[in-house]
């Protein structure tokens, strides 16, 4: 069976250690997320702020890229071009977010 680790990976939901690598995981081990964009840079943030990289170690939720804006049936386009929105969003739900001022709570909310 294959390893569930991997590098981020494009159009995921990506779970990974807050501290540390996988191998030290324990239950009691805090974890953190974020979402993927088309190249597999995860937008999250923490204690220091929003960021945008991709990581080494994660265990990635792939979404469904086929279904991606089926609601908005206005914006018609190639698959390529709905693909593109959707790292248009993220960086504007990160911005909006960012602007917005949300602080960072280690346990109420944060990733």
């Amino acid at each position: 069976m294959e390893s569930p680790i991997v590098r981020s990976q494009p159009y995921c939901i990506c779970i990974r250690t807050a501290i540390g690598s996988f191998l030290n995981y324990t239950r009691e081990s805090l974890l953190h997320c974020g979402v993927s964009d088309s190249n597999g840079f995860v937008f999250h943030f923490d204690e220091n702020g929003r960021h945008r990289s991709k990581w080494t170690e994660s265990v990635c939720y792939h979404l469904d890229t086929n279904g991606m804006f089926a609601a908005e049936t206005e914006k018609r386009g190639s698959k390529e071009e709905k693909l593109q929105r959707w790292d248009d969003k993220l960086v504007q739900f990160s911005n909006l977010h960012e602007k917005d001022g949300a602080p960072y709570h280690p346990l109420e909310n944060n990733c």
